[in-house]
């Protein structure tokens, strides 16, 4: 009755929808065939790797945590929903790779998301991290200076994501150029996202709990 109820709701219903859509992306082009693996279809190969390291990016699924917290109206619920949602796109990610894998494996190999057991420190760190993600969501719906700063918890991830992890600084002998390339396209890509995000975080506007109002208004 209480999955009925959740299934019923508008809020959890976008919750899972984001959830759906960033496990099932980050399955989708984390997708190698053998061909690809020999070396061909390298442009192909630039393009999903690209896209992969994205949609594979801490920032990404940090913000599914930062998502749910900002739809949901209650403190206590946004740090238990921060939780869940990024649990339950943890856990249909690496499902929905571990049957591809047995179903298409002799084809496709999928770049570790077919392994749910050997991931398990990602749930840890879901069940660590992810509630005051959630609570970080639940601030950025309000008005304010305090508002302000937590909508932008996510944008600034994604401009120092590319620097952390090395993006800028890929050794450039030894490697196939699709990988070389997508780092940098990747960590632009990050980058650009994370100054439109800080721009849209900061600008002015009228909007209700789960949504906007002034930043800095009182």
């Amino acid at each position: 009755m209480l999955m009925d109820e959740l299934a019923e709701d508008p809020v959890w219903r976008s919750i899972a929808k984001v959830c759906m859509a960033v496990a099932l992306i980050a399955v989708l082009f984390n997708m190698t065939t053998q061909w690809e693996l020999e070396g061909h279809f390298q442009t192909w190969s630039f393009v999903r790797k690209s896209i992969a390291k994205v949609v594979s990016s801490g920032t990404v699924w940090a913000g599914v945590a930062v998502y749910a917290g900002w739809k949901l109206s209650r403190p206590t619920v946004a740090f238990l929903g921060g939780i869940v949602a990024s649990v339950a796109t943890l856990f249909i990610h690496y499902v929905v790779g571990g049957v591809l894998d047995f179903v298409t494996g002799w084809v496709i190999h999928l770049d570790g998301t077919n392994d749910l057991l050997g991931n398990l420190n990602w749930f840890a760190a879901a069940a660590l991290l992810c509630g005051p993600l959630g609570l970080v969501g639940w601030m950025a719906a309000k008005p304010g200076g305090a508002g302000a700063v937590a909508r932008c918890v996510v944008p600034v991830g994604a401009l120092l994501e590319p620097f952390v992890m090395g993006c800028f600084s890929t050794p450039f002998l030894g490697r196939p150029w699709a990988e070389r390339y997508s780092d940098y396209t990747s960590g632009v890509l990050l980058v650009a996202l994370g100054l439109m995000g800080v721009a849209w975080a900061l600008w002015p506007r009228d909007r209700g709990h789960g949504q906007l109002r002034r930043p800095f208004s009182t």
